[in-house]
């Protein structure tokens, strides 16, 4: 058995002998925005030709599976 064992939660939020400074996680969705990163001299982002081949594979394939979706539909199921 591992020493890590899950501790179960008290009633109102944090594990059961947990230190006195505890506090819970803090969900990204609940968080503040941060400031983004945004440099206007860096220019496009430098892609390898097989990297650009296989982002040029994924759209076709995402455009004939869109597609075939819009066909089924409009064909009536």
């Amino acid at each position: 058995m591992s020493d890590c064992a899950a501790t179960p939660a008290g009633p109102l939020g944090p594990p059961l002998g947990a230190p006195l400074g505890f506090s819970p996680p803090v969900h990204p969705l609940d968080a503040p925005p941060e400031q983004k990163l945004f440099r206007a001299d860096l220019g496009r982002m430098a892609v390898t030709p097989g990297v650009r081949l296989a982002l040029f594979v994924l759209r076709g394939y995402l455009g004939i599976m869109a597609a075939l979706a819009a066909w089924r539909l409009i064909s009536g199921l």
